[in-house]
């Protein structure tokens, strides 16, 4: 009965919301027909993404989907995907303290805890699949657009994409030579960023964009009593190159080259509650760490992480057909010394983690142009990794050793179809196949005792999806579609306490189902956007990962979960200067049999924030704006024990500025948490007081003020 009831209440939610927009729809679809730019004259852009392996307009796509674009990244100087997360709903980023980062789509992550597992929302980066939670730690720059496609995508985008995907995508070589060079100061932190691009075209038919970015940030917002430093302090660099070249009027060839280097000297981590810490609490900012045991960096916590990534293919025009091809190598390192006991006492509990990742895809796709009254999209994808994952605990009672290796290749084939059966009426099928063979090593050395588990774990699926639209009116559309999507078994990537060989050393995968109705409109004369879905999305065979304090690792297990809920989306252009923008959702998220809610999915969340542009003088444009983004608490663990939640908190960035003609210089200050609200965004149970009464939690970034320059040349 109380399924029923949150289902109704959603529908109810659901035709509310739609009314207005069907009916402003209705009353403006003639004028918009014979006035395509509106009656002001003004609209809002036309936002280009590429969810279905083709460039379409967004309000074309029969999905829930999120952008943000280059030019928004670049105004607030956003810096990280993480950042870039906090402004959709339904899409949570945490980091771990390790520096891994867990991303949810609709309340499903896969917890950074096990490496072993892959992740249940799929990144990919300029089309290309990166699959380590710390390729969501990359850095952020000269992007074009984020996209966020929520539900299953398992059909286009694979079996890692079974309750989402995360496409970055960065900007092509320009046919013209030019730039831009951007450079901000922070005060409080006492960080520097500087961000750079440049098109260098090669006669008509060869250009190539080289771009890169310097950031250091020398104060840290946590103040360590035992050695007086501020933690933490990081530097990041990377560069990219892009190159294409017309080889002739129908066939493009491309190649781009990317490297990143991190680095982080302590952590943002504090012990709350409990006897060791005192009764500190987490508004005091202030930890007792000081380990002799971690090498380097002055006993302090750190990390590092290098990357390199190569691309190269081509897309060829046959008629009304498009070849495309995508070969990528993708090599990752990373190295974390993290002290779990958070004190200065006489405990000492301090983890190396490391990895060495190697990857090679090739993907080879066929898509017809959608002209017609049939149009399709046909591949095939390869992929062949190599994980070395590694634990060494550095604990005086009990060192160990533990090293996974994951031998993984993948085969799939897909084609998806459209079908126009009228003018206003469309459906669309998809299948994928994939053949998965995966060969797992543990290395277990604990005191004077070793082991080795060897196992395989091999797996035949199929991905489909089924989509039916209907354009009400000119402008807006109603859409209806189930999916199924999987994620690959996994291996345990640790043995608890004193023994040496997993009681389960490999894990069920995922099979993820998603049911979804939506309208998308575009109204007011093309001035206003806007789109809202309901969804429901279970998850068999869920990995859930779950802390233990007393064994001091993470215990895993197969679920069953599932999420309901309620999207919605907004943007307006009130004027032609100023464009505002909301999108919220409702999200119920538990496992089945227990009821309880998932970690990082809070049931509400929201963001609004306006952009306003006059024109002050014929040489001066204002540039002004704000986000405030909204979030009920969320739990870290499946405990639901308090320490372990992230409150429910809001956060402010605003943003003032000029724009000087005909330079287009900008000049502008940025505020980030502008209400200095303080909270944990990360949490688990420490392992060294009475169980369920001390905690360690990571602290939120404080409030930020920084001045940017933005020249373009």
């Amino acid at each position: 009965m109380g399924m029923r009831l949150r289902l109704f209440k959603m529908l109810a939610l659901a035709n509310v919301a739609a009314l207005p927009m069907q009916a402003w729809a209705a009353s403006e679809s003639a004028d918009a027909a014979a006035s395509p730019t509106g009656s002001g004259g003004a609209v809002l852009e036309d936002i280009v993404v590429t969810a279905q392996k083709r460039a379409q307009s967004i309000e074309r796509v029969p999905a829930s989907i999120q952008v943000i674009s280059g030019g928004d990244i670049a105004a607030y100087q956003t810096s990280s995907l993480k950042a870039v997360a906090a402004r959709m709903p339904n899409v949570v980023l945490t980091a771990s303290p390790s520096g891994a980062v867990q991303a949810n789509i609709r309340g499903f992550g896969t917890s950074t805890a096990n490496s072993g597992f892959e992740q249940s929302v799929g990144l990919y980066v300029d089309g290309v699949y990166s699959p380590r939670p710390h390729s969501y730690t990359g850095a952020v720059f000269d992007i074009d657009r984020v996209e966020v496609v929520k539900g299953t995508q398992g059909t286009l985008f694979g079996k890692n994409a079974s309750v989402g995907a995360m496409s970055l995508v960065t900007r092509k070589p320009g046919r013209a030579f030019g730039g831009y060079l951007d450079g901000s100061y922070e005060f409080r932190l006492d960080e520097t960023r500087l961000e750079g691009a440049m098109d260098v075209p090669i006669g008509e038919r060869f250009r190539t964009r080289i771009a890169g970015v310097y950031g250091d940030q020398s104060k840290g917002w946590v103040r360590n009593l035992a050695n007086g430093k501020q933690e933490p302090t990081s530097t990041e660099y990377a560069g990219r190159i892009r190159a294409e070249w017309d080889a002739t009027d129908t066939l493009t060839f491309n190649a781009k080259g990317e490297f990143s280097r991190y680095k982080r000297i302590g952590d943002p981590f504090v012990g709350v509650g409990g006897t060791v810490f005192n009764g500190i609490e987490v508004e005091d900012a202030i930890k007792n760490v000081s380990s002799n045991l971690i090498p380097g960096d002055g006993g302090q916590a750190s990390n590092r992480r290098r990357s390199n990534v190569a691309t190269a293919g081509f897309d060829w025009k046959l008629g009304n057909h498009t070849v495309t091809a995508i070969t990528s190598w993708q090599k990752l390192r990373y190295d974390a010394f993290v002290d779990l006991d958070e004190s200065a006492g006489p405990v000492d509990y301090v983890v190396n983690f490391y990895e060495r990742f190697r990857q090679f895809t090739q993907e080879l796709r066929i898509a017809s142009d959608d002209s017609g009254a049939f149009s399709y999209v046909a591949g095939l994808f390869y992929l062949n990794q190599t994980l070395k994952f590694g634990t060494d605990t550095i604990f005086i009672p009990a060192p160990s050793q533990q090293l996974l290796t994951v031998d993984a290749r993948a085969y799939s084939a897909f084609a998806q179809g459209t079908f126009k059966a009228t003018d206003r009426l469309t459906f669309t099928a998809g299948l994928r196949y994939t053949r998965d063979e995966k060969e797992g090593r543990l290395d277990i050395a604990k005191g004077n005792q070793s082991a080795v588990t060897r196992t395989k774990a091999n797996d035949d699926s199929f991905d489909w999806s089924f989509v039916g639209e209907y354009e009400v009116i000119d402008g807006t559309r109603l859409y209806g579609s189930v999916s199924r999507g999987h994620k690959g078994q996994g291996f345990a990537n640790s043995v608890p306490g004193t023994a040496l060989v997993p009681a389960r050393p490999v894990f069920d995968g995922e099979k993820a189902t998603n049911y979804e109705i939506g309208i998308k409109s575009r109204f007011l004369g093309g001035r206003a956007r806007g789109n809202l879905a309901i969804y429901q999305l279970d998850v068999n065979g869920f990995q859930a990962s779950q802390f233990d304090p007393a064994t001091r690792l993470f215990i895993v297990q197969n679920v069953d979960a599932r999420s309901r809920g309620v999207e919605a989306e907004l943007q307006l252009l009130a004027a032609e200067d100023l464009q505002i923008n909301f999108s919220g959702a409702y999200n119920d998220a538990n496992i089945r049999a227990t009821g309880k809610q998932l970690v990082s999915a809070p049931r509400w969340n929201m963001t609004a924030g306006f952009d306003y542009t006059p024109q002050l003088t014929d040489n001066i444009e204002l540039q002004a704006g704000a986000q405030f983004n909204y979030v009920t608490k969320y739990p870290h663990q499946f405990d639901l024990l308090p320490g372990n939640f992230t409150p429910g908190h809001s956060n402010l960035d605003a943003r003032i500025g000029v724009k000087l003609s005909p330079s287009d210089i900008v000049i502008a200050v940025i505020a980030k948490n502008l209400t200095n609200e303080q909270y944990a965004d990360f949490a688990y149970g420490y392992a060294f007081d009475a169980p369920g009464t001390a905690f360690t939690q990571q602290l939120n970034r404080p409030r930020t003020i920084a001045l940017s320059v933005h020249l373009p040349f």
